[in-house]
């Protein structure tokens, strides 16, 4: 199991979101955040906004992932945001008890 963490220009929310369902994936999470990065240089409000978006899925599903993400909110532009891709240990569903698999197959239910 990953988990996808997407920081991305607020504006591009519903974007993303809509193509995240498109490709099947019923769970993920979005925060408001602020950043401070390399194309930060020379602007007088060094913080960010960005959206974060948590995208918890299994390891055959990555790369979908991934290109959604690139294919939805790419301007090719310096601030389009990062992607960061982490290994999962463990995934539990509170609601049922489901561990890992189950519990990320769980979520489409």
């Amino acid at each position: 199991m990953k988990l996808v963490t997407a920081l991305i220009q607020p504006f591009m929310v519903d974007r993303l979101s809509r193509a995240l369902i498109q490709v099947s994936i019923t769970g993920f999470t979005v925060s408001d955040a602020r950043g401070y990065g390399q194309g930060a240089e020379g602007q007088s409000d060094y913080l960010t906004p960005r959206s974060k978006f948590e995208i918890a899925v299994l390891d055959e599903h990555t790369d979908m992932v991934i290109s959604a993400i690139l294919a939805c909110v790419s301007t090719r532009q310096e601030d389009d945001g990062m992607i960061f891709v982490t290994q999962l240990s463990e995934a539990v569903n509170i609601r049922t008890g489901e561990r890992n698999r189950d519990a990320l197959t769980a979520l489409a239910d």
